[in-house]
């Protein structure tokens, strides 16, 4: 197996174990801090492989992708009421358009910083479409997300609560029928699953032979010479 082929599985599974544990800690509630988890686990993946190990640069990665994840919300609440304004229509749920604009947004900022950080050279422009074109399929896995709550967002509910993660108040009832402010929590879970294993797949892609060059320490100069 190749080093890139690799390098993609790994961001892949880390995708999965991130969307899933961002899940736990969401159980009945929903916070703008659930970003996090996603964003420290691909760090950790960008070091460990050595994409890059710069802790400025891990450390800027890690923010704009915990802000990003409040930023897609933001933009995905603002496409459904522009939505619904221009239709004159008043609904308890929201648009699939507007699950598209927040994940496409979402994985934008999340891909196009990564790549900022780590393959500058190319020009920004090389950047700008490589991130848009994968920030499309982000923002399409975001409704296919949602409308798979009932099932896949159930499994996963499932899986927790066999795990004994799931808190007393988050019953099969409430993570199928519940309400966290912006949807039941099986959609959420569903959601998180999926977008974030999407989004690393696609940063496994981007980045698969982007390695980073160890620099020459002091002692290790002085025995060449």
């Amino acid at each position: 197996m190749s080093k890139g082929v690799g390098f993609v599985l790994l961001m892949s599974f880390a995708g999965l174990f991130s969307g899933v544990l961002t899940a736990a800690l969401c159980g009945d509630r929903f916070s703008n801090s659930l970003g996090i988890p996603f964003g420290a686990i691909m760090a950790f993946c960008f070091a460990a492989s050595g994409v890059t190990r710069s802790v400025s640069k891990l450390t800027c990665f890690f923010l704009a992708t915990a802000c990003s994840f409040y930023i897609s919300v933001f933009s995905a609440v603002e496409a459904d009421l522009a939505i619904r304004d221009l239709l004159d229509a008043v609904r308890s749920t929201a648009y699939p358009t507007s699950y598209f604009f927040g994940g496409a947004i979402g994985g934008f900022l999340v891909l196009g910083g990564a790549m900022i950080l780590t393959e500058r050279s190319i020009g920004l422009r090389v950047i700008g479409r490589k991130a848009f074109a994968w920030s499309l399929v982000a923002g399409a896995l975001a409704p296919i997300a949602w409308a798979l709550g009932p099932s896949l967002g159930m499994w996963v509910w499932s899986a927790l609560h066999t795990a004994g993660v799931t808190s007393p108040m988050n019953t099969f009832s409430n993570a199928l029928f519940g309400e966290t402010g912006y949807g039941p929590p099986s959609s959420l879970f569903a959601l998180f699953v999926i977008w974030q294993t999407g989004v690393s797949f696609a940063l496994g892609m981007i980045l698969r032979n982007v390695r980073e060059t160890p620099e020459k320490f002091p002692v290790e100069e002085l025995k060449l010479t």
